[in-house]
């Protein structure tokens, strides 16, 4: 059994990023400008453990940090399932 130290999750109206299962830290939607695969530097927040493939990062429109890079199980479903939320989100 593996348990997994941070996870990431999208619920209806944000980004959950989770440490050992609690909520430590969420992005909601309307502070989301895009999603992509991979990482853009060094220069935002890390929610990855020694693990540098099957990233994905979320750029901000507002705060310091713009970019927020987490690893999801699977990254290309977490990347579709984001931008589901974010294009009904902007209806």
């Amino acid at each position: 059994m593996c348990i997994s130290i941070f996870g990431c999750k999208a619920s209806n109206q944000a980004i959950n990023i989770t440490f050992l299962g609690l909520v430590i830290r969420r992005i909601h939607f309307s502070n989301v400008a895009n999603v992509t695969l991979g990482s853009k530097g060094i220069f935002g927040e890390m929610w990855t453990i020694f693990k540098w493939w099957g990233l994905v990062t979320i750029t901000k429109k507002e705060g310091w940090l713009k970019y927020v890079t987490v690893a999801p199980d699977n990254p290309e479903q977490f990347l579709s399932e984001v931008k589901k939320h974010l294009k009904e989100h902007r209806k």
